[in-house]
């Protein structure tokens, strides 16, 4: 049984089984003939197979073995120029849109349409026209119905990835933002949807759709469609996430920019840390921290690089610092990858008898932290 099944797979026009025409189907059947039959005047001796579509337009006629006839030949002719025939059921049709019958004509007014055939594509382009379509369901049964009969593992996945990319699409432009979101996430593996993303990154009204968006850029399409508008997010609500989407090295010019101008300050640090990066972003952070509006962004980037050049120069500057800039400082000087010296360690014990009680309160923990109890 195997063997059969795979064997009328791999026909082309493999008759359907008979449960295909029974009921409306051979329905369908008797009217094509009673609208054709009694238009047939010659005495060849013929069998055939028509391709009907969706509105009963015969736009191939197909001798077997001897290719399509041409518009001229005579049974072409009466088939395309009469009337249209019945329409066909929905549930017939093959792959090109078509539903196809074949049919024996003899005598004149002597036709009779045999069974009805499932012209196939091989899957992988038959997935991608039935998609092109909108035919997904259709698309989706071919190919379990593909991998159910044996086919090879590398064409159900392309055919498998094509229909995902699809539905990805469709869901993109659904009205809940949980949908939309999870569409951005799967069309990180669809190739050609940098399109999509981008658009779904620049012009979405929900911040959820619009990171996960900016993440999948970030991915396997990060440089299709999508430089202008990572570069764009790096100056509004969503910087963060167009940080980690550029986390790349030819991507290192605009994080500086982007640390420069106070832009998701911990998130460009660290993407600039990863990249080798660190000692220029350090001397970024102390420049941010020259101006009263950017110190709070070169505080925060600060403490994300944890660097010991970065925290002795933070110690040499702690009186020149606001205090409310104290804790954030402290917690920089106290984290391991720092490695407090002399200087930072006599700050930490100089802002224990700080007037501000949260400065006492962190500088009493990070040196706890240090082991420095006295």
């Amino acid at each position: 049984m195997r063997t059969l099944a795979l064997l009328l797979f791999a026909l082309p026009h493999a008759a359907l089984a008979d449960s295909r025409w029974h009921g409306e189907d051979a329905r369908w059947l008797a009217e094509v003939c009673a609208a054709v039959a009694p238009r047939w005047q010659s005495r060849a001796d013929l069998t055939v197979e028509i391709g009907v579509d969706w509105d009963g337009h015969a736009s191939a006629v197909i001798v077997p073995g001897g290719g399509e006839m041409t518009p001229d030949q005579p049974l072409a002719k009466l088939l395309r120029e009469g009337a249209r025939l019945p329409l066909p059921p929905t549930n017939l049709v093959s792959d090109d849109d078509r539903t196809w019958l074949r049919a024996y004509f003899g005598g004149p007014r002597d036709m009779r349409c045999e069974t009805v055939l499932d012209h196939r594509l091989p899957l992988v382009p038959a997935v991608a026209h039935l998609v092109d379509r909108r035919r997904t369901e259709d698309a989706a049964a071919r190919i379990v119905e593909a991998r159910s009969a044996g086919a090879r593992d590398s064409e159900v996945r392309t055919a498998a990835t094509i229909l995902a990319g699809a539905v990805a699409r469709t869901e993109a432009l659904a009205n809940e933002p949980e949908r939309r979101a999870a569409a951005a996430r799967a069309l990180t593996w669809v190739e050609g949807a940098g399109a999509e993303l981008a658009r779904l990154a620049a012009e979405d009204t929900s911040p959820l759709v619009r990171r996960e968006a900016l993440a999948a850029i970030g991915g396997r399409v990060r440089w299709t469609h999508s430089w202008d508008v990572l570069l764009h997010a790096l100056e509004g609500p969503d910087a963060a996430a167009a940080v980690a989407a550029l986390a790349d090295a030819r991507a290192v010019p605009e994080l500086r920019h982007a640390l420069i101008d106070g832009h998701a300050p911990a998130e460009a640090a660290a993407a600039l840390r990863s990249l080798g990066e660190g000692e220029t972003a350090a001397r970024i952070a102390l420049q941010l921290l020259e101006e009263d509006e950017t110190r709070g962004a070169g505080i925060t980037a600060a403490r994300t690089l944890a660097l010991p050049s970065l925290g002795e120069q933070l110690a040499r500057r702690w009186s020149t610092l606001p205090t409310a800039l104290h804790p954030a400082v402290i917690d920089t000087l106290a984290a391991p990858a720092t490695e407090a010296g002399p200087l930072a360690r006599s700050v930490l014990h100089a802002a224990l008898a700080d007037h501000d009680p949260a400065t006492r309160a962190c500088a009493l923990a990070a040196l706890a932290t240090l082991g420095d109890r006295s």
